[in-house]
């Protein structure tokens, strides 16, 4: 992947847009269905039995329903989110990001660093006092980078999972609506139009308690991943008094006003 480390795992690719494109199939298809079978009714109500409003009315309330379910979960269609975006969004993180900061802390050693050997003096010390502390403060954000970047692949997991349970439950929905279907066009009676109603009611039931349940899982997954983002850039820890280390001295005299007084800044050699 560009921009990541050598070693680097690549990348998961979810290829969600596949299910996503899968579902709206589904939906199509549950939706033609039902409205197929709802305008067979519609056609034939005159010569049904006596009471034959009530099975118009109960193709009338499962039509109904299935609109609505339907146009809730079209609503994610349009907006499903993108897994792959995520990955390659903790990827910087992971890679570039992390990179610069480990190359940068990897530099901040005494023995490396020219001017920690050969800077003496108030200043210098002063120098060489706030190394590690900018270590650890490097520390702190390459910390964050592998934080942010697993909390983001981690709802990219959520929101393909989430595609996944929704495909299963549309699938059940959607031999529940053909069901349903066959069941109009092959009876005459009422009564099996009716029951097939009720039955294709329940499928719908079942269909709202699984999308519950993935709907719960992906609200968790956002709500975590926003808290992991906003915990890990608002952590002070390697950053005393909340901003940078500063390398700083202060001497009893200004040297650079007055150049018949020594100065505390001594480069040797």
């Amino acid at each position: 992947m560009r921009g990541a480390s050598a070693g680097m795992t690549s990348p998961t690719t979810y290829g969600t847009a596949d299910l996503v494109q899968q579902a709206q199939d589904l939906l199509n298809r549950i939706r033609q269905d039902v409205a197929s079978a709802s305008a067979a009714v519609r056609s034939v109500a005159a010569e049904l039995p006596v009471g034959a409003e009530t099975v118009v009315q109960a193709v009338d309330d499962v039509t109904r329903q299935t609109n609505d379910a339907l146009t809730q979960i079209q609503v994610l269609i349009d907006e499903p989110g993108v897994p792959d975006d995520l990955v390659r969004a903790g990827a910087v993180w992971a890679g570039p990001i992390q990179e610069a900061v480990t190359t940068v802390k990897a530099a901040m050693n005494p023995s490396e660093l020219a001017g920690a050997r050969l800077w003496k003096g108030l200043a210098g010390s002063a120098y060489n006092a706030t190394l590690l502390p900018q270590a650890n403060a490097l520390t702190t954000i390459a910390d964050a980078c592998a934080d942010i970047n697993k909390a983001l692949n981690d709802l990219a997991g959520a929101i393909h999972q989430f595609w996944v349970a929704t495909i299963v439950a549309l699938l059940g929905l959607a031999a529940a609506a053909g069901a349903f279907a066959v069941a109009v066009f092959a009876s005459a009676a009422g009564a099996a139009i009716g029951a097939a109603a009720l039955t294709f009611v329940a499928a719908i039931a079942t269909y709202y308690g699984a999308t519950a349940v993935a709907s719960a899982t992906i609200d968790g997954a956002v709500t975590s991943t926003k808290a992991v983002i906003q915990n890990r850039l608002g952590n002070n820890t390697g950053f005393p008094e909340g901003h940078w280390p500063q390398s700083t001295a202060v001497t009893g005299h200004a040297s650079f006003a007055d150049d018949s007084r020594p100065s505390d800044w001594q480069l040797v050699e």
